[in-house]
Formats: structure tokens, C-alpha cells, sequence
């Protein structure tokens, strides 16, 4: 199956989600280790989408569904729907979270609202610089404490998540003003960090991350014992460095009143939008 046939395969995916759950698919893009450019043969497919309920879901007093999940197979390959509800998605846009940012540099998208986009890059853009970095630290953290360094068994995935969390908080230490946001590509990732104060360290590291990507795209070597204890070691610095670097950068409060605009911007029956008129001039 071509590129193309496989994206009209998850276009009519879309389609049948959104009449099975009675919803109205917003944004879709394809997430994961194809979007970082780490997929590799028997990678499955990961969608992330974001849904709008009809009126009488939204706004009844027992709706608590926030996310479906939905898997199904296409041509061999097992594609993975994780979807979260409009309120949701927009609640965790004003605390910051990185993945709604991720969401928009995807590089593949399947469905976008026009005007749901506006909104929605307009909140993330406001982000908070030292929230995103906190996230991606701890992000880094939890990967290689219980992921890694407690695994008698290598967990190529693990590791490059831990890496790419680390490098992502690095990124973001590097380039403080508000709006900016790391590469979605791992290997442009690894290649846009400054390491010029301990050039001579990180050059042998960054050759041993680049090498392990290749492990997890190629899947036909495992790697090295010295290659992992590199990265490790890497990481575990980087945990202790990054701290009172991310405390001194920009905090600044995401408006709820951004979400409450575009969470009433998807329903106009129900908030019509008062247009500005001329008032009546007597004679």
C-alpha cells in the first residue's frame, strides 16, 4: 500500500470514529515514533486526535468521557487511535502541556479545523518556557530511573525517550522565548543542541545516540553495553544540571479565558457571537 492509499485508509478511519462515537474530529496527526522519525520495520501507527461532542454531550451534568481509544489493523500495520475530548485538550493547553504543542509540529496531519488551529496555536504559543522544560526533566527522569537503570534488559525505546525528553528540556534552556519549541525530529533534535562548553564529551555521545537510533529504525543489531552506559551517564548528568536552569526561565500565567474563547468558538448555536453594532444616533 502507498503513502497515499495508507492516509485515505486513516481519513476513512476518522470517518467511522466519528460516527461510531457520534463526535466531530478536530485535529488528527500522526504521533510517535514515525513523527520523530525513529519508526522502524513492524512500527505501529499512532494517531493523536482531538474531538468536538455534539452540544447535548457537552453540556450534560454526567458526561465524564474525556477519551476513546480505538485500535484497529490496515495493510499489516497495527494503528493505535488515542483521542482526547475538545475540554480536555483545551484544560491541559492552559497548564502548559508540552503534548499540545507536539500535536501542532506534527508534520503529518489527516484532519485540522481551521479555526480550531487558530485557537489552539494561539494558547500553546503562550506556554509557559519553565512548565514545558519541568515536564520534559521529569519526562527524562521516570524513563531512566524505571525504565532503564532497574532493567537488566536493554529497552532501546525507553533510552531514546529519555534522550529526547533530556535534549527537548536542553532546547528549551537554550532558547527561553516564549513561542519557541523543540524539533519534532529526533536526529534534528540531537543536532540543534549547544554543546560547545564540553564539545569533546558530547561529540563521542551524540555518535553513540545517532547509532542508536539507527538500532531502533533497522531493528537487526542490539547495542553495546558501552553505548548504553554512555547514554545513561548522560542523562544522569543532565538531571543534575537542568534544574536551576529551568527555575530561571519565563513563567508567565496561560489565560483561561484563551480556552473558554475557543471551547465557545466550536459551539456558535449555543454562544452566538454578539457582532458590534453602531448605536442608534436620534435626531
Amino acid at each position: 500500500m502507498t503513502t497515499r492509499e495508507m492516509h485515505q485508509e486513516i481519513q476513512g478511519e476518522i470517518s467511522k470514529l466519528d460516527q461510531m462515537y457520534d463526535i466531530h474530529t478536530l485535529l488528527a496527526v500522526e504521533y510517535g515514533s514515525r513523527a520523530w522519525g525513529l519508526d522502524g520495520v513492524g512500527s505501529d501507527l499512532d494517531i493523536r486526535l482531538i474531538y468536538r461532542d455534539p452540544p447535548s454531550r457537552s453540556f450534560s451534568l454526567f458526561n465524564d468521557r474525556e477519551m476513546i481509544s480505538h485500535q484497529t489493523r490496515i495493510d499489516g500495520v497495527d494503528v493505535d487511535f488515542s483521542c482526547w475530548s475538545l475540554s480536555k485538550a483545551l484544560k491541559l493547553s492552559v497548564v502548559s502541556n508540552p503534548q499540545l504543542n507536539e500535536f501542532l509540529a506534527c508534520p503529518v496531519r489527516y484532519r485540522e479545523d481551521e479555526a480550531f488551529l487558530y485557537d489552539l496555536k494561539e494558547i500553546c504559543g503562550a506556554a509557559s518556557p519553565r512548565t514545558i522544560a519541568h515536564y520534559y526533566r521529569g519526562s527524562a527522569k521516570k524513563n531512566l530511573l524505571h525504565r532503564i537503570c532497574n532493567n537488566p534488559v536493554v529497552d532501546v525505546k525507553a533510552t531514546l525517550q529519555m534522550v529526547r525528553a533530556t535534549l527537548s528540556a536542553q532546547w528549551i534552556v537554550q532558547n527561553p522565548d516564549i513561542g519557541g519549541f523543540p524539533p519534532m525530529n529526533f536526529e534534528e533534535l540531537v543536532r540543534s543542541i549547544d554543546h560547545s562548553s564540553d564539545r569533546l564529551y558530547f561529540d563521542s555521545t551524540e555518535t553513540q545516540i545517532l547509532e542508536l537510533a539507527n538500532v531502533k529504525r533497522e531493528g537487526l543489531v542490539r547495542p553495546s553495553p558501552l553505548q548504553i552506559c554512555m547514554i545513561e551517564q548522560f542523562g544522569l548528568e543532565q538531571m543534575e544540571k537542568l534544574p536551576p536552569q529551568i527555575a530561571d526561565l519565563a513563567d508567565p500565567y496561560v489565560s483561561q479565558n484563551l480556552a473558554e474563547r475557543a471551547f465557545k468558538n466550536q459551539y456558535p448555536l449555543v454562544f452566538p457571537q454578539v457582532e458590534a453594532t453602531c448605536p442608534e444616533v436620534f435626531y
